[in-house]
């Protein structure tokens, strides 16, 4: 796994490098100078509502527990991010951070990592809605562009990763649930109570029809607004690109990211999907180049502050850290104190698999 993000993110810096030596830097420069920073300000706000509104979508999976605090999910998705964006990790890692932001913050630790597994699901599959409209309207605006074929075979090929992904959860329960009971007797038994929890919750999440169908909707929209922010991004910089060029450029941008999803923060992948698109609908390379440019220093700007009170939060639950075998509380986390958790418990027997 290493290997691969090390190989990845040594690819992604060698062609962003070779995109700005192929360009223009002082007309990059110019492209941002003319966002300006009342323009970066506006962006930056908008992505905090929109993340905001994804970590809604994810807290709906778990509504109705008492430990569940809308803005306890908004800090895991807040910390998601960011460490997806600003660290060196694969976007892996930082679900892998967002799911322990949120376990200590004071959500049940099995039913963090399930909640974050299923939220993921559907944010893929959201993601595939909005690059398959991408598509539709790069054909509709661009019949002749020789970019319809290749990206169309990317979208199936997500669409087939994504199918394979869910599935896997939805058979999860039964699968991991009947492995764990043959290996359970040799764990502590703190290991035990979370490896049962862990199958119970991901089947009654995957059970809540309605709930996953409202956190889909959620995320689509989510997805759309990004389209709508890479449009204000342009008329900011005073390029007269229509609304569907720019949900076109945005939603085959991400999804080309969903796809090399191994490419640490999707370093040139992202860049060389911007100058590639645009280009379809008269975008210079070095606006691209900045739209990607300030989009990267967005998620920068939310991502340090954040890692920065993360690293508090740690710190200070570690220098107090209780002794051992006790609780550690949700104050004692330095993060706002929510609803009392229920006392998890080992479910007596999983439930048959659902039909």
């Amino acid at each position: 796994m290493k290997l691969r993000l090390i190989l990845g993110l040594a690819i992604g810096l060698a062609l962003i490098a070779a995109l700005f030596a192929a360009f223009s830097t002082a007309a990059i420069g110019h492209a941002l100078a003319t966002l300006g920073w009342s323009g970066f300000a506006a962006i930056v706000a908008f992505q905090l509502g929109l993340t905001v509104i994804m970590g809604i979508a994810w807290w709906l999976l778990g509504r109705d527990r008492l430990d569940a605090h809308p803005w306890r999910f908004v800090w895991g998705r807040l910390v998601r991010d960011a460490a997806s964006q600003a660290l060196p990790l694969s976007q892996l890692g930082g679900m892998v951070l967002g799911a322990r932001a949120l376990a200590v913050s004071g959500v049940e630790g099995a039913f963090a990592t399930a909640s974050l597994v299923a939220d993921v699901g559907v944010e893929l599959t959201a993601l595939i809605f909005y690059a398959l409209l991408g598509l539709a309207l790069l054909w509709w605006l661009r019949p002749a562009s020789g970019l319809i074929a290749p990206i169309a075979l990317g979208v199936v090929a997500m669409a087939a990763l994504a199918a394979a992904f869910v599935a896997a959860q939805v058979r999860a329960g039964g699968l991991i649930g009947g492995w764990l009971a043959r290996r359970a007797q040799r764990w502590s038994e703190a290991s035990r109570q979370y490896a049962f929890s862990l199958p119970w919750a991901m089947r009654r999440i995957h059970r809540r029809y309605a709930t996953l169908a409202l956190a889909l909707l959620l995320h689509v929209v989510c997805w759309m607004l990004t389209g709508v922010q890479a449009w204000l991004t342009f008329r900011l910089m005073h390029v007269r690109v229509g609304f569907g060029a720019a949900l076109v450029i945005d939603s085959l941008a991400f999804g080309a990211r969903g796809i090399l999803f191994m490419v640490p923060s999707g370093i040139g992948v992202q860049e060389g999907a911007y100058v590639l698109l645009g280009a379809q609908f008269g975008v210079g390379p070095e606006v691209a180049l900045a739209v990607s440019l300030a989009r990267r220093g967005r998620d920068l700007v939310i991502a340090v502050p954040v890692l920065v009170a993360l690293q508090y939060c740690e710190g200070r639950r570690l220098w107090r850290r209780p002794a051992r075998g006790s609780i550690v509380t949700p104050a004692e986390t330095g993060l706002p104190p929510g609803p009392p958790a229920a006392p998890a418990r080992r479910p007596a027997a999983l439930p048959p698999p659902p039909a």
